[in-house]
C-alpha cells in the first residue's frame, strides 16, 4: 500500500481565518471554557499526513508516545474555529 503525502491528498482544510492546514502547521484548537471566571482552555494539535489522510495529534502525546501510538483526531471533527498558530515544518 502507498500513501498519500501532503500534496496528494483530496480535501483542502482551512483554518478560522481562511489559511489553508498544511502538514507541520501547530493548531491552536478550542477545548472548554471553565465554570469559574468563564476563562477559555485550548488544545494544541499538530497536522500530519496519516495512513493517507490529514490528521491532528496532540503534541504532547506525540513526543512522549511516538506517531504510532499518539491519539489521533479527524480534520472533520475540528471545530470552526480553530487557528494555525504556527507554521513549523511547512
Amino acid at each position: 500500500m502507498t500513501t498519500k503525502s501532503a500534496e496528494e491528498l483530496e480535501t483542502i482544510y482551512k483554518d478560522c481565518k481562511g489559511r489553508q492546514i498544511k502538514e507541520g502547521h501547530i493548531l491552536k484548537v478550542f477545548h472548554f471554557i471553565a465554570a469559574k471566571r468563564r476563562q477559555k482552555f485550548f488544545m494544541y494539535k499538530i497536522c500530519a499526513v496519516k495512513d493517507g489522510r490529514m490528521v491532528a495529534m496532540d503534541i504532547h502525546e506525540l513526543y512522549s508516545l511516538g506517531r504510532e501510538k499518539a491519539h489521533t483526531c479527524r480534520m472533520e471533527a475540528l471545530p470552526a474555529d480553530t487557528e494555525i498558530i504556527s507554521s513549523y515544518g511547512v
